[in-house]
This record gives structure tokens, C-alpha cells and sequence, in this order.
């Protein structure tokens, strides 16, 4: 069969660094190749060669054909022509990848109208086609919504509708799935799987997550530092691999197995909401709230108990809720109804004295770790500005605190950008930490990470809940996590919690079909084949 795609030896440096090195791989119509690694790995620069989208510091060697033409010789116009027509691209992040100031519509004709003849309403009548072949209800309404109206999952599809706009023979996926939940995960890759599939698309799928792709893909390649060290058929890179770097990989992969018994602990209840709801307007400006009271209910009445030193996993889809409460709980947020209580008083702090009071007892780790810490400055003053609410005779150093989540101190003087996704998350543990609080809230503690470093971070949550003592509530829509973390867990959805007990009754004997749904939904490697085996 002829190779719709043929990388031969690519060769990618940047200054000094080598980004990519060597990499040969080809890719026949129809067949779905998956790219596996680490960040850093080469994964995305390889694909963003394929396009020619690196920047001008980019040098790169070898030969890439697609469909026997050299992609690295084309001129900027055969370029255009290629991009969108004869291979098309869904990136990682549709929020930055979606132009936020023009409306779902617009862009999708934008692309129709550079590759095709068709005449305004023919692009309409074909935008609203291809937003229901993506699965969108109300395709027409979606026509008119900017990026920032959609959820994360149907911005994808979005992202998805725009790359298969113009009929491609090849589309690259890079990371499209990160950080969505795990129905939303399937939905996703379905998608993906079945268009190829009906259309003869060749598929080049990047990601971090081995037991996804060993559900679909046809070969998975395994890079890691610029070089592929192992490259075959799905079967055998999953059930035999040969490279050690491939074992470590498919042994960080966080998965349920046998959590603890998860009994109440004979101690004093820390934390307790009583019929805590959280209501927002469903009106943006304060105008328009003079017409509209309409109000979104992001949590509903919700009771709560958490016991100290327990470990309480929070598990649900976007939009269930889990943030809200989060934010209720450290004091973030005030609720519409309801109260919450830490330590039998109510959380209710007022004015600055009582916020540094409360950050002494109870610490949140935000999920964006990029996001939450600022970028004008070092991870030392980011450190201790965050111990100003403690007496000096009570703090400690930057570097004690790099030390207790097992990162170098001479990270200090570095800014967020210069560290990797894994060592930010450990600075915002280690900020958390700064207070000695006694409980500590980790949101999305590993969303968006590689395996390894996912495995790191749990390692690391689980040490020090152990040494410390603290009483800890993980949130996460990734079961694998809750699953080997947690005490006990709570599963919410749409603003509610729909089920609660010991982590080992819930996640191996589920008592409602939302929290089975959920479990369904979890990548299983090559155990999970038959569900890709057909269309939907």
C-alpha cells in the first residue's frame, strides 16, 4: 500500500536544542498511527513539521512527503493550498486555537471560502452539515456563539468540524482529548475514529495516555527525547513492549485497583457543609440583570462531612459542580444558601485578618498550576509571599518547602515559564503548603500531566498526607487517580451529589448509573478494542 505520509529521517533543532532526532515513520490512508510521549518528547514538533507551522527559529533536515510530495520544499502558496485541503490539523487547546472574536460560523466559512467556490449560503448550509457530522445539537444556533459560550467538548468539536471542513486524506490530533473528562474523552476519540474510518482519513493521533490510544490506534510509535524507541503494532507495544522506557510508561498509568477499606476514621469531623447551594446569574452585565433574574444553579443543596486526616476524593464530570464546592470550602466563595462549617464555627471570613486566619487552617491547590502563579515573578517570592500570614518566627524557608515536594532549591530564582508542568504543580503544592495548613484541597492535581509526572504527583500528595497528617480532598475527573488515592468518594453531577461511600464500594460496585457511565467510560488499553471495533 502506497504511504500517504513518509517521514524520513526529520531532524529538528532549535539554537542549541535538539527537538527532534531522526525520525522515520510512515502512515497509510486509513490507518490510524498513534505518537506517544512525555512533553518534551518531540511529539508535537514532529506533527507541527508535517504542516510546516514551526517559527523561524526552527531548523529542520530530512524528508517529509505526504502523498509523495516534499512538504519542507513547498512555496508558501502550495503551503496554503495544502493546509485545510490535503492535511488538517485539531490542536490541543481549542480556547487558543478558535479566534475568540468571531463566531463559530464565520470561522468555519472562513475555511470553506479558501478552499472552495461555494457561495455564502452553500457555506452556511455546509457549516451547519458539518457541525452535526461532529455531533452538535442545535448546529444552526452554534453558528452564531463565540469559543467562550461553548464547553470544553464542543469547542473540540468544533476544532474537528473546521479540520474535516475540506475533505483532508490526512488529520493530525495533538493531545485532543487532554484534559477532558472521561465520557467527554470517548466521545471525542469516537468521533475522530469514526470519521476517519467513513471518510479513508489517515490519522496521526499524539498523546500522553497509552490506554487510550491502545483502544483504537492500528501501530503506536514511543518517543522520548526526540528519538522514536519503539514503534509497531498496537498489540505488541501494549502487551509486549520492548523498550524500558515504553514498560515505565504503561506502569505509571494510574488505574483503580484495590483502594482502601475507607472507613469513617474515629476523628472529629473537620469540615462539614449543611445544605450549601451556590446560585449565578444567568445575566453577564448588571444591566442586563435589571431584566433578566433568570439564575444557573451551579450547586445544589449539598451536606457534607469530612473527617480529619481522611483522604475524600470529589469526582465528576465538567460543569458538575466540583470547583464551586471547592471554592465554598476554602472560603473563596460565599454560598447562596447554607453554611459551612470548619471545625464546628462558621466559615465566614470578613476582612483581611480573618482571610490570613483561615489560610493558616485550610489551603487550596488551583488546577491551572501555569494560571495560578504569576508570571513576573520568581518561585522564591511566590514562596514567601505566600508564608506573610504567619509570624516570622513560624516560617520557613523557600528552600525547605522546594525540598518537602522533592524539588531542587536552586528552582527559586526561576520564573513559572522556565519550569516544566510537573515542577509548577509542585510549586503550587509547596505554596499551599507554605501555612501548614491543616487541610488541604488539591483541584485537578494531575489534569493535563503525563503519566509519569501524574504518578510523581500522586506519590507525592499521598508522603505527605502521611507524614504530615493532613486531612486531604483530592478533585479530579480522572478515576484512575480518585481510585488510588482516596479514602472514601463523592460523585457529583449537575450541581448535585448523586452518590457517596467507602472508595472500594463505589468504584468496583457503583450504585447509580451515572457513577457506572463514568467507570464505562475509562480507557482500557487493548481490553477496550471492541469498543472502537465499529461505528457508533
Amino acid at each position: 500500500m502506497d504511504a500517504l505520509l513518509q517521514i524520513e529521517d526529520l531532524d529538528v533543532r532549535f539554537g542549541t536544542f535538539h527537538a527532534v532526532r531522526g525520525v522515520s515513520l510512515h502512515l497509510a490512508r486509513g490507518e490510524k498511527l498513534a505518537i506517544i510521549g512525555e512533553s518534551g518528547s518531540g511529539k508535537s514538533v514532529t506533527a507541527l513539521s508535517v504542516m510546516r507551522l514551526l517559527d523561524g527559529a526552527a531548523r529542520t533536515a530530512g524528508r517529509i512527503l505526504l502523498q509523495g510530495e516534499d512538504v519542507l520544499s513547498l512555496s508558501a502558496s502550495a503551503l496554503r493550498q495544502m493546509r485545510g485541503r490535503r492535511v488538517a490539523m485539531v490542536f490541543q487547546d481549542p480556547m487558543t486555537s478558535l479566534n475568540p472574536v468571531f463566531p463559530v460560523g464565520r470561522q468555519i466559512g472562513d475555511v470553506l471560502a479558501a478552499h472552495t467556490d461555494l457561495s455564502g449560503a452553500a457555506r452556511r448550509g455546509r457549516a451547519i452539515d458539518l457541525l452535526a457530522q461532529v455531533g452538535i445539537r442545535e448546529a444552526e444556533r452554534c453558528l452564531t456563539l463565540y469559543p467562550h459560550e461553548l464547553s470544553g467538548g464542543m469547542r473540540q468539536r468544533v476544532m474537528i468540524a473546521l479540520a474535516i471542513a475540506c475533505d483532508p486524506a490526512l488529520l493530525i490530533a495533538d493531545e485532543p482529548t487532554t484534559a477532558l473528562d472521561v465520557t467527554v474523552q470517548e466521545q471525542i476519540t469516537r468521533l475522530l475514529v469514526d470519521l476517519c474510518r467513513a471518510r479513508g482519513i489517515g490519522l496521526l493521533f499524539i498523546s500522553h495516555n497509552l490506554d487510550l490510544v491502545g483502544e483504537f490506534a492500528d501501530r503506536i510509535a514511543v518517543m522520548h527525547e526526540g528519538r522514536i524507541v519503539e514503534m509497531g503494532e498496537a498489540a505488541q507495544v501494549m502487551g509486549a513492549p520492548r523498550a524500558e522506557y515504553t514498560r515505565k510508561l504503561l506502569a505509571a498509568i494510574p488505574r483503580i485497583g484495590l483502594p482502601g477499606e475507607g472507613r469513617i476514621p474515629d476523628t472529629p469531623v473537620v469540615l462539614e457543609t449543611r445544605a450549601v447551594s451556590r446560585a449565578y446569574p444567568r445575566a453577564r452585565s448588571a444591566v442586563a440583570r435589571l431584566w433578566d433574574r433568570r439564575q444557573v444553579q451551579a450547586l445544589r443543596p449539598s451536606d457534607l462531612q469530612v473527617h480529619a486526616g481522611q483522604v475524600l476524593g470529589i469526582v465528576g464530570e465538567s460543569g458538575s459542580g466540583k470547583s464551586t464546592l471547592a471554592r465554598l470550602l476554602i472560603g473563596l466563595d460565599l454560598p447562596t444558601s447554607g453554611t459551612v462549617l470548619l471545625q464546628g464555627a462558621p466559615l465566614k471570613p470578613r476582612d483581611r485578618a480573618g482571610r490570613r486566619a483561615l489560610s493558616r487552617r485550610i489551603q487550596l491547590v488551583f488546577q491551572g498550576s501555569q494560571a495560578s502563579l504569576n508570571p513576573r515573578k520568581t518561585i522564591r517570592r511566590a514562596l514567601s509571599e505566600a508564608m506573610q500570614a504567619l509570624p516570622r518566627a513560624e516560617r520557613r524557608s523557600p528552600g525547605a518547602l522546594m525540598e518537602l515536594v522533592r524539588l531542587d532549591p536552586a528552582l527559586l530564582d526561576r520564573y513559572p515559564h522556565q519550569l516544566s508542568g510537573g515542577q509548577r504543580q509542585r510549586v503550587g503544592i509547596a505554596r499551599a503548603l507554605a501555612t501548614s495548613p491543616d487541610i488541604l484541597i488539591a483541584d485537578e492535581p494531575t489534569s493535563a500531566l503525563d503519566v509519569s509526572v501524574q504518578k510523581e504527583i500522586i506519590e507525592l500528595l499521598q508522603a505527605l498526607q502521611r507524614d504530615l497528617g493532613m486531612t486531604l480532598i483530592v478533585i479530579s475527573h480522572d478515576l484512575g487517580l480518585i481510585g488510588t488515592i482516596c479514602d472514601r468518594v463523592l460523585v457529583m453531577r449537575a450541581g448535585a451529589i448523586v452518590e457517596t461511600g467507602e472508595a472500594r464500594q463505589v468504584l468496583t460496585h457503583p450504585a447509580t448509573d451515572y457513577t457506572r457511565a463514568l467507570l464505562a467510560s475509562l480507557p482500557k488499553g487493548l481490553a477496550g478494542r471492541a469498543r472502537f471495533a465499529s461505528p457508533a
